[in-house]
């Protein structure tokens, strides 16, 4: 059996069961169409003699129809959320008590207060350095009928086994400062006394009763020290004792 499949349109072979080109059974192909300008068969109709152009007209129609029908109702969802999304921008503004009241800097979480002690933060104490005590000068010991010259007047200890060597003298009270200066410069290391205030051991006064001031070199712990160091003084220095049991006119002679 030739002509057409009665599905596709394609030309069947004689003794062909199916179409090669769709698979349809050959049994519903119908018989060849006459050709028609230039010899080919006319395949422009789809099964039941509908021309196939109008299929797709109609299919063009509907999916422009589903398109427009969709846009429109598309369009009146759009417009409700527009609306509602207008309402709540301008709604009324919320209240102060809508908001949150929670600090920025707050350094716990809400609530834990409740159920923890809030610690008080560490206070820290600053110790002043305590003032520091008011120093006095050290005051030189001023002994009675000292001459404020260029070294303080000492008072030797007496009964101590001590020694001094004299150097000089001077028994007029006019001269007194002066004469004693100018002994003390002329021997760096020596210092003055007055004798009527010291030990027994040493003449209280002059001959005219006046105080004898006297500059000398040491004390000494031995008479051999006081001795060694008479060398130093000028010509007739002399050693005597710090006692108040050596007659005060006894001359010490060194060996």
């Amino acid at each position: 059996m030739t002509g057409n499949c009665a599905h596709c349109g394609q030309p069947l072979k004689s003794g062909q069961s199916f179409c090669s080109a769709c698979g349809a059974p050959v049994d519903a192909a119908e018989p060849s169409r006459p050709v028609a300008e230039g010899g080919r068969h006319r395949a422009d109709t789809v099964r039941g003699g509908i021309p196939w152009w109008l299929v797709v007209v109609a299919a063009v129609l509907v999916i422009g129809g589903a398109g427009v029908a969709g846009s429109v109702f598309g369009q009146g969802d759009s417009s409700s959320s527009s609306e509602s999304l207008n309402t709540d921008i301008t709604g009324p503004e919320p209240a102060a008590s809508d908001f949150p009241t929670t600090s920025v800097f707050q350094t716990e979480p809400p609530g834990a207060s409740d159920t923890t002690s809030r610690v008080a933060p560490a206070t820290t104490t600053t110790t002043m350095p305590a003032p520091l005590p008011t120093v006095t000068p050290p005051t030189s010991t001023t002994v009675p009928g000292d001459l404020e010259v260029l070294v303080v007047m000492q008072r030797p200890e007496c009964d101590v086994g001590l020694y001094v060597v004299f150097i000089g003298a001077s028994v007029n009270p006019g001269r007194y400062p002066e004469e004693i200066t100018r002994i003390l410069e002329a021997n760096p290391t020596s210092h003055y006394l007055r004798t009527d205030v010291t030990c027994s051991s040493l003449r209280y006064a002059s001959d005219d009763g006046h105080p004898i001031y006297a500059v000398f070199l040491g004390p000494y712990e031995t008479f051999e020290q006081a001795c060694d160091a008479r060398v130093l003084g000028p010509s007739g220095s002399y050693v005597k004792p710090l006692d108040n049991t050596t007659d005060p006119t006894a001359i010490q002679s060194c060996p």
